[in-house]
């Protein structure tokens, strides 16, 4: 089990748990794209358009704050929760099995699934009668 945190959290630990990387490099990398997107997000949102130049002067006025002040609580959790809703920024989700009563794992997405099964419950039958 991991430590909770202690907030304010420092800027190169706050973005390695924001972005998932191992590096600072890569996850120093991940947020700034991350941090121009919403930034850019909300500069559209707030005048309809959104200068390119300004929005970098905003993210490095920002990350300058933030490596200086460190993430707070509510700050850090919403920019993880933001960065896992981009595309493909989400965690893998682990694929649950299906078994059915002989504890074989079930084929659905194939033609022959139930004979494959039965096979397999089988076999597994066979074995355990073996031993």
């Amino acid at each position: 089990m991991k430590r909770p945190l202690k907030f304010p959290v420092k800027y190169d630990k706050a973005i390695i748990g924001i972005t998932r990387k191992r590096t600072v490099k890569e996850a120093d990398k991940a947020f700034r794209a991350f941090y121009v997107f919403q930034i850019h997000k909300f500069q559209i949102a707030k005048w309809g358009n959104a200068n390119e130049e300004r929005v970098q002067q905003i993210v490095e006025e920002n990350i300058e704050h933030l490596r200086t002040v460190g993430f707070d609580e509510g700050f850090y959790h919403n920019c993880q929760h933001d960065y896992a809703a981009m595309p493909r920024r989400a965690p893998r989700k682990k694929v649950k099995k299906e078994f059915d009563a002989n504890e074989v794992p079930k084929v659905t997405k194939t033609p022959l699934d139930s004979q494959i099964s039965a096979l397999l419950g089988y076999i597994k039958l066979q074995n355990i009668q073996q031993k």
